[in-house]
């Protein structure tokens, strides 16, 4: 971790500085018709590291936020954000009587957010930010705040990357964006306490809601969202196109660590969730699995949403798609969404999961209550019952899945008893199964059509079920994997199998995946093994706790073990 010399940051500003107009030309010459969003602007950022322009969809320009060891960059050294000419500063030691400036910061975010103009950024000095002592960060646009501009977006971010610390009380949501567009939010550290009757739209420590459009939630570390409520660490709640919540993490939580629903263009991106057997409280709610988080991330009612490069750890379910129980008009119908080079690790039901939600209707027809057009690919499932458990949807695919060690069933393809009325559809290809004391390879329940190709089971006593015209080209073979589970080796006979020039069988996450697209960045530290971590804040995430944290997330995946060498 660093902070750039005065020469590195002019250098890094001139670039962003042309990089920024040659956007901009480009985005004047292109208006979008109604209805029509901006593609997700691709990330560039070092091998094995974290760098990536923000990765924000739509018009929203982010310079590059450098490699993995400027996680820590000042706000003088460039970092997410764009120009820091017009920056601000915050402290909790700070005085709104000052002018504002790093030696002599503003104190409280009621006198600090209504200065913010297109193109500002409001910087946190080390620290902890209290209701009682600055207010907590809580940012309502067309009320205390203004938007920012798709060429000039308003930025707040640590000087230093999980230093500035919003330590919530029970008064209220530690960050909250709500109706806001154009907006980033950098490297922050935010925790809520279990508190009854607190006060906020949406419980949550960190929540985006209310018609947010191209927002940039980036390294932020949250964690204790309020168990006296079904309470996510991130929540993005009837957001329209284009919020992006990017390497953050996501630890100790009773339901989910990343939660969107009814949104529309909602990115997941290499982001770590970890529950860490995290209970339900006496006099709250009851979550479905009451000693631990129910899942690591969910889409409810989205739309065109992507979670790619995610890391679900310690929870029931560690990937969830699912349907509105009540119809409510297809306000946002559960569709295209997209899971790619997802990790689930030690969960205790099913590492992917989707659900429709007909509710007995016959036939199902409520647009709202069906998931369709779904795409896994590239995804990778250890432990739990179930790899893939799907209890019905239209048009399902699964592709190059690798599924270890379930206790029941690799891939399901399954249609619950309410979604009876649906005529559901689901297929699996070039996917491996290898759970010795796993029931079922792949079951396929229920479907209305459906196909499984190109697929190798190890381990199950039932490889195939139905074994039929369903199933074709199967193979039931040693994957000889050397202890890899992330990517298959080389010397995998896998290597070889499946459609030609296809690359064989099975998930090989090596590289990142931004905006849908496989880069030719690498997921992980080439040195290390190390997934894009974040900063560590001692007691919560450090060295201690690695085995519960992300920085031991290589270790726990075999990146790098003996057997299976960094590819």
């Amino acid at each position: 971790m660093r902070a750039d010399g005065g020469g590195a940051f002019a250098r890094r500003l001139a670039n962003a500085a042309a990089f920024l107009g040659l956007v901009l030309a480009l985005l004047l010459g292109c208006r979008t018709r109604g209805g029509e969003v901006l593609s997700v602007i691709p990330a560039s950022g070092g091998a094995g590291g974290s760098g990536s322009d923000g990765g924000l969809g739509g018009a929203v320009v982010v310079p590059d936020a450098g490699g993995a060891d400027e996680s820590a960059d000042t706000a003088g050294s460039g970092g997410a954000g764009g120009s820091l000419t017009a920056a601000v500063y915050i402290s909790p030691d700070g005085s709104d009587g000052n002018p504002g400036t790093e030696a002599a910061p503003w104190r409280t975010f009621a006198h600090a957010l209504p200065t913010l103009q297109p193109g500002s950024t409001l910087v946190l000095l080390d620290g902890t930010y209290t209701s009682s002592t600055t207010g907590l960060l809580r940012v309502f646009c067309g009320s205390n705040a203004v938007n920012g501009t798709p060429d000039r977006p308003i930025t707040v971010r640590a000087l230093n990357e999980r230093r500035a610390f919003l330590a919530g009380n029970g008064s209220g949501i530690p960050l909250e964006l709500s109706g806001c567009a154009n907006w980033v939010v950098d490297g922050l550290h935010a925790e809520d306490v279990d508190t009854p009757n607190e006060m906020g739209d949406e419980p949550g420590s960190v929540v985006v809601i209310t018609r947010c459009t191209n927002v940039l939630v980036r390294r932020v570390l949250a964690a204790h969202p309020n168990r006296y409520f079904y309470a996510s660490v991130y929540v993005i709640a009837m957001a329209s196109p284009n919020v992006v919540v990017e390497e953050c993490e996501a630890l100790d939580f009773h339901y989910y660590g990343y939660h969107a629903y009814d949104s529309q263009q909602v990115t997941f991106r290499r982001d770590y969730a970890h529950s860490r057997d995290t209970p339900d409280i006496a006099g709250g709610p009851p979550t479905l699995f009451t000693t631990l988080g129910d899942g690591g991330f969910l889409f409810t009612k989205t739309s065109n949403g992507i979670m790619e490069n995610c890391v679900a750890e310690d929870v029931g379910n560690g990937f969830t798609l699912r349907a509105n129980h009540v119809a409510v008009g297809g306000r946002v119908p559960p569709q295209r969404d997209q899971l790619l080079g997802d990790i689930a690790n030690g969960v205790s039901h099913a590492g992917f999961e989707l659900d429709s939600y007909c509710a007995n209707s016959r036939p199902c027809t409520q647009t709202d209550q069906i998931v369709r057009d779904a795409v896994f690919m590239n995804d990778v499932s250890r432990g739990g019952a179930f790899g893939f458990s799907f209890q019905g949807g239209i048009n399902l695919a699964i592709s190059n899945a690798s599924v270890f060690d379930t206790t029941d069933t690799g891939v399901f393809l399954g249609l619950s008893a309410e979604n009876a009325g649906l005529l559901a559809s689901a297929t699996a290809g070039a996917s491996i199964v290898t759970s010795p004391a796993g029931t079922f390879g792949f079951h396929s329940v229920g479907q209305f059509s459906w196909g499984v190709s190109w697929s190798n089971v190890f381990g199950p006593t039932q490889p195939f079920v139905p074994s039929d015209s369903h199933v074709t080209t199967p193979s039931e073979i040693d994957p000889q994997l050397g202890g890899c589970l992330v990517y298959v080796p080389d010397s995998s006979p896998l290597k070889t199998l499946g459609e030609p020039g296809a690359g064989g069988l099975g998930a090989n996450i090596v590289f990142q995946t931004v905006g849908g697209q496989v880069t030719t960045t690498k997921l992980w530290d080439q040195t290390t093994g190390q997934f894009p971590c974040g900063a560590v804040v001692m007691g919560l995430n450090d060295a201690t706790l690695a085995d519960v944290s992300c920085m031991g997330l290589g270790a726990r995946m075999h990146v790098g073990a003996p057997g299976c060498p960094i590819p």
